[in-house]
């Protein structure tokens, strides 16, 4: 092998000269310059564990985003295409339940048009909603950048699938493209993780309703998080 490459005790080369100036990191039994072992020792002994957070205050910020999610679903539900030609109803029937006794007047009456770009709104608040649930999660070190994964806890899953359609929503569209497979994998985790039918799944569109997939997501984050608390920091 040329004097112009440094080889370390993995086989990894690079030039000498590339090597120079990189400082000397310690990993396992050695000390390496490679800077491929030097990038691996850091990014294995970098992770850390969750938090410190309260438990309470957490929780507290979860329910709070719940509750707006209703609040503006409430104004923006799920319309019929079977509703064209109404000018007044009341919200769903899940809002009202809820004590959101909110009516709506339309004048001309609905259309076609006005119901999609009803529905566009509602799905655009729900995909708010999860980024909003994973915007609370880091700001109280739940998970993040370097944070330990805790996969053995009880809501694990939804956190997961929170943060990889967080991931989707923030760096697209936000519609679901049925030629991306990783669009298709993720829809379809969605599916049977709540287990869904078709009425619940919108062509072009993730299924988010919110009693079968949003709430259950919350509580699944909620699951979690006081998982972490038994463990790792005291509850408020």
């Amino acid at each position: 092998m040329s004097d112009d490459f440094e080889i370390c005790a993995h086989g990894e080369q690079a030039p000498r000269t590339l090597l120079a100036n990189l400082p000397m990191s310690e990993a396992g039994n050695g000390w390496y310059k490679c800077a491929v072992c030097a990038y691996a020792a850091g990014a294995k002994t970098s992770r850390r564990e969750p938090g410190p957070f309260k438990v309470n205050e957490v929780v507290a910020a979860i329910r709070a985003q719940t509750e707006l999610l209703k609040r503006s679903r409430a104004t923006f539900p799920h319309i019929l295409s079977s509703m064209v030609g109404q000018t007044e109803f009341p919200t769903a029937p899940y809002y009202f339940a809820k004590g959101y006794s909110v009516r709506f007047q339309f004048e001309p009456a609905l259309d076609a048009a006005t119901i999609q770009a009803i529905h566009e709104t509602g799905q655009w608040i729900n995909q708010n909603f999860v980024v909003r649930l994973c915007a609370v999660l880091e700001a109280h070190h739940v998970i993040g950048k370097q944070i330990q994964n805790r996969s053995e806890l009880a809501g694990f899953p939804d956190v997961r699938l929170a943060r990889r359609l967080r991931n989707t929503f923030a760096h697209g569209s936000g519609r679901c493209d049925s030629t991306d497979k990783e669009h298709r994998k993720l829809k379809g985790e969605i599916i049977d993780r709540f287990s869904l039918d078709s009425a619940d799944c919108p062509e072009g569109w993730f299924p988010l309703p919110i009693e079968k997939v949003l709430s259950r997501l919350a509580n699944g984050c909620e699951e979690y998080v006081l998982g972490l608390g038994n463990g790792t920091v005291a509850a408020v």
